[in-house]
């Protein structure tokens, strides 16, 4: 048994389906008295372990085990605890009611301390489970944004979503969502915090595109406000103007890798993105219908086969027009008819002829990893122009 928690583990579990213990069982004896050292070995068969993924395999497959046998038991204990649960109630002794409690130290062990090698969609046993669907329902509800109308009404959105899904789970909560609905409401208190000391505001519903909190209700009311923001404009043109702007700040919103509330749908930045998209191309589409003057008449020109040639693909050159114009470098213009003259007159590293519909889809959704190449451009280019041509 000696460095093996595997087999303290199995040592326990044996005498936790058994009613009696002969005094010859000393290991156990051992074990139930000094529960910390399961601990001890835990933690000493994880360092003797080199290579990472051993070492998650080794956390994992313990965590696993002592889920199911806290559920097991707990059950046998309380078979109200889950719903459904067909086990008779039986009484455990005070010896298994012990054991138990030392796999329950021993879960809560490996959460505070090894929670970086832990499967995400591992469920919580049934007893915590509970345990942290009060505290963190306690949580949300001490929050408020009463100073800012429509931070307070998101931020019920959110508590309602919070609630139905740790309520209404029946597959169980995960150990993933207790970690993405803590770190979730401790940035909605470090924006407090920060909104409160100083003067310049960081925007609450920020948050919730960042960390990608897609529930329904949450996407419907992001929604609603930049719809409500749009109705106040009367020129079509500026309503084109504002939803470029939309599209601008959630596209900047820096993504948080990992992180969802419902891992089955779309993220909120792509589908407030798409959104933004359509609605910008109906607007466009009217302007194009009912307007002799937009977009401009474009002068006859002759047919000529000649092509800019340029070894960045479509996604940078793209971003490089979008810079352009948001620097003021390309005088405001119909953004349509500059890409239509781009996509005709260019050629990409990898396209003989670029579509213009692809080029103004990259144009309005700039990936993180083009952002970072185009840096990389600008840094050369600004060393070049350091020295001498």
């Amino acid at each position: 048994m000696h460095n093996n928690p595997e087999n303290s583990i199995k040592l326990l579990l044996d005498f936790l389906r058994k009613q009696e213990i002969t005094e010859s069982e000393q290991n156990f004896q051992q074990v139930k008295q000094n529960p910390e050292s399961m601990i001890h070995e835990l933690v000493q068969q994880f360092y003797s372990i080199e290579d990472e993924v051993r070492k998650r395999s080794f956390i994992r497959n313990i965590h696993a085990r002592l889920v199911w046998e806290i559920d097991y038991f707990t059950e046998i204990k309380e078979p109200d605890a889950k719903e459904n649960s067909k086990k008779e109630h039986k009484k455990l002794s005070d010896n298994q009611n012990s054991i138990l409690i030392i796999f329950e130290s021993l879960h809560t062990f490996i959460l505070e301390n090894f929670s970086e090698y832990l499967d995400w969609q591992q469920r919580l046993p049934i007893n915590f489970r509970k345990t942290f669907t009060i505290k963190i329902l306690e949580r949300f509800n001490k929050l408020s944004f009463s100073e800012n109308e429509s931070d307070s009404i998101l931020l019920e959105k959110v508590k309602t979503s919070v609630e139905n899904k740790l309520k209404r789970n029946k597959s169980g909560v995960t150990y993933g969502l207790t970690i993405y609905l803590n770190k979730v409401s401790q940035e909605i208190e470090k924006i407090k915090a920060v909104n409160k000391q100083y003067s310049h505001s960081i925007n609450f519903r920020d948050i919730f595109i960042a960390y990608n909190f897609n529930s329904l209700s949450v996407v419907h009311h992001l929604i609603s406000t930049i719809v409500e923001n749009i109705k106040k404009i009367e020129s079509v043109k500026d309503k084109i103007e504002c939803l470029n702007l939309w599209s601008k700040q959630v596209n900047q919103i820096p993504y948080i890798h990992n992180y969802t509330f419902i891992k089955s749908r779309e993220s909120v930045r792509q589908f407030l993105s798409n959104w933004i998209q359509e609605e910008i191309q109906f607007y466009e589409k009217s302007l194009l219908l009912f307007s002799d003057s937009y977009p401009a008449p474009v002068f006859v020109r002759k047919q000529s086969n000649f092509k800019i040639e340029t070894e960045l693909p479509v996604t940078q050159i793209a971003y490089f027009i979008r810079l352009f114009m948001d620097c003021g470098i390309f005088k405001k213009t119909n953004v349509r008819e500059i890409i239509n003259f781009l996509s005709e007159h260019m050629r990409s590293k990898k396209r003989e002829n670029i579509s213009s519909e692809s080029f103004r889809l990259k144009y309005y959704n700039i990936e993180e990893s083009t952002r970072e190449e185009v840096r990389k451009l600008l840094f050369q280019m600004l060393d070049k122009s350091a020295h001498p041509l």
